[in-house]
């Protein structure tokens, strides 16, 4: 899914800018109209319909609207309903006390409602998100599917007519076999979310982080063949570090993988690794599609896609740099994204404490 503002900021803006200011005075113009026509039956200072008025805008139009109906209703009452009569001042601890009441009641009232709002706007993003992350899950799980389908039906459907050959068959099943490998990435990426969220215990050794990143290195790049030209710089010294390899190269491939596919063929994937300080960073930068101005930091959400990606139709459901974040947060370290902009290329950078994480934070609920 693509990248969106928060739902806060939303809730921030109002439901219609300078109309939720308009519905703050028509409301309190409504609420002192109703006052003067019940004064009569009322006992005390009639701020009930003044109440009523901040609780409308308050949920209409947000936190800004509902204060400034807030203080409109409290000038009214005070000039209209408060002796002195049409006078602003203030004469008595009483009617102090009076004014006071209402706004605490008038102010807490607006903190429930915006916080109900805030609320509602959340659950209702998050269900938003739910439905657009299994529509690209569905349609991502789909694609291997048909593939798979459509080559057994076609080696099917040529052995029924006798002309299959053993090149063809070989050509059917290198084809199923490696759409399969494809289908079981996806559903990997899937188990891993659900397992990192439920906690999954890190089996932490001191190993040598750069003869780590030249074996992921390795294993990509068989698979790239001569599409990209990967290269890899790390320190002549030993960069040893304490970390779970397994989570970590699991890191380093999904990493290179995204380089992979949002570079153009023929681009350049750049691995390096340096002592930081009291730990060690890595980096893979590539030459592809780049980030939208303000991405970055989404971009490590489940399902969150940059919009760029989306619009160039490129596979995937959001998942890697999720798994990456989650990994590399367990082992206390941190993952960043930087772009100068869209079609300049991408940097991802890992940066892990040498220490590794205390031993009590390794530990959690095993796989079942």
């Amino acid at each position: 899914m693509a990248e969106r503002p928060p739902a806060t900021d939303n809730v921030a803006r109002g439901a219609s800018g300078l109309a939720g200011y308009g519905l703050a005075v028509a409301t309190t113009v409504a609420a002192t109209v109703v006052a003067e026509v019940l004064r009569p039956v009322f006992v005390t200072i009639p701020t009930l319909p003044f109440t009523a008025a901040i609780a409308l805008t308050a949920w209409r139009s947000g936190m800004a609207p509902a204060l400034v109906a807030l203080g409109l209703g409290t000038v009214s009452v005070t000039y209209f309903f408060l002796t002195p009569l049409y006078s602003l001042r203030v004469e008595s601890f009483l009617t102090a006390a009076q004014i006071g009441g209402f706004v605490a009641v008038a102010g807490f009232i607006v903190w429930v409602i915006q916080s109900l709002r805030v609320a509602r706007l959340v659950a209702e993003t998050a269900v938003r998100d739910r439905d657009a992350f299994l529509a690209t899950a569905a349609h991502e799980l789909r694609t291997p599917v048909t593939t798979l389908k459509g080559s057994a039906d076609l080696l099917l459907a040529v052995h029924a007519r006798g002309t299959l050959t053993p090149e063809r068959m070989v050509a059917g099943l290198r084809r199923i076999s490696a759409t399969s490998g494809r289908l079981a990435g996806l559903v990997e990426d899937l188990l891993d979310i659900s397992r990192l969220r439920t906690g999954v215990p890190l089996r932490l050794q001191m190993i040598d982080l750069a003869a780590l990143i030249r074996d992921a290195a390795d294993e990509v790049g068989a698979r790239l063949g001569e599409r990209h030209r990967l290269t890899v710089a790390t320190a002549e010294v030993p960069l040893v570090a304490r970390v779970d390899p397994d989570r970590l190269k699991h890191v380093l491939l999904n990493l290179l993988d995204n380089a992979a596919k949002f570079s153009p063929a023929g681009g350049e994937i750049r691995v390096r690794a340096m002592a930081d300080g009291i730990g060690t960073r890595l980096e893979v930068a590539d030459e592809g599609i780049g980030l939208p101005t303000g991405a970055a930091r989404s971009l490590f959400a489940p399902g969150s896609r940059a919009t760029n990606a989306t619009t160039a139709h490129l596979p995937g459901m959001g998942l890697g740099l999720a798994i990456c974040h989650a990994i590399v947060t367990q082992h206390r370290g941190r993952i960043t994204l930087a772009s100068p902009g869209e079609g300049q290329g991408t940097v991802a950078s890992v940066w892990l404490p040498t220490a590794g994480p205390p031993e009590t934070e390794t530990t959690g609920k095993r796989r079942a």
